[in-house]
């Protein structure tokens, strides 16, 4: 299936969760002796000195870097989103660079989810949302509503988040989402005309959270 085809598939969370601790020379040959070429970077406050050298490597290698994880807080405005120390080195990293990725972002946290109503707690996280995606949009990049657990990682949520804000897509983890297998394929084929990336993992509903992919 050309869904499957090797130039379709990226690496992901292979920076913090290496047990090899890899250097970003040593990331980069290792995918493209993988036959990998893209990446979705994944990272944590010790790697931002690094961001430059790990793109410098993988260019070298012939690997793109097609999207890029997004930590920080939920800003309220343009302002709020520059002076958060995460979300201002994502941003002059993608400035400096003049890149056009994607940028992905979890949804939701207990401020979210601690609020009843559930209009109001939609529109309240739409208003999070819209102001990163369309900050990111500006400058060309396309903004991803990544699920990692809780009422922000539900894919209604997220779809209708997504339908709401225009400028959003969705990337899907099935390793974040086994609570979700007993509404799917219904939930996933909502999510079918946002998706940007999906995270494929080897899952049942019962027994070892992980098992071998197609099992």
């Amino acid at each position: 299936m050309t869904l499957f085809k090797r130039d379709n598939l990226l690496a992901w969370c292979i920076v913090p969760f290496d047990a090899a601790r890899r250097s970003p020379q040593q990331r980069a040959a290792m995918l493209q002796r993988l036959g990998i070429r893209a990446l979705a970077y994944d990272w944590r406050d010790e790697h931002v000195s690094s961001f430059d050298e790990e793109l410098r490597q993988l260019r070298d290698h012939g690997i793109c870097l097609h999207a890029f994880w997004l930590a920080g807080g939920a800003p309220k405005d343009a302002d709020a989103a520059r002076a958060d120390g995460s979300i201002r080195a994502a941003l002059d990293f993608v400035e400096r660079n003049d890149l056009q990725i994607e940028m992905w972002k979890t949804c939701g946290g207990r401020h979210l989810e601690e609020i009843a109503d559930e209009r109001q707690r939609l529109d309240a996280a739409v208003e999070e949302v819209t102001v990163l995606a369309e900050l990111f949009g500006d400058m060309g990049c396309t903004y991803g509503l990544y699920n990692h657990g809780g009422w922000g990682g539900l894919p209604q949520t997220m779809v209708d988040i997504a339908e709401r804000v225009g400028r959003a897509g969705i990337v899907y983890n099935f390793h974040h989402g086994h609570e979700h297998l007993g509404q799917m394929p219904a939930d996933f084929n909502a999510m079918v005309p946002h998706l940007l990336c999906v995270n494929l993992n080897g899952m049942a509903a019962a027994g070892p959270k992980i098992v071998p992919l197609g099992q």
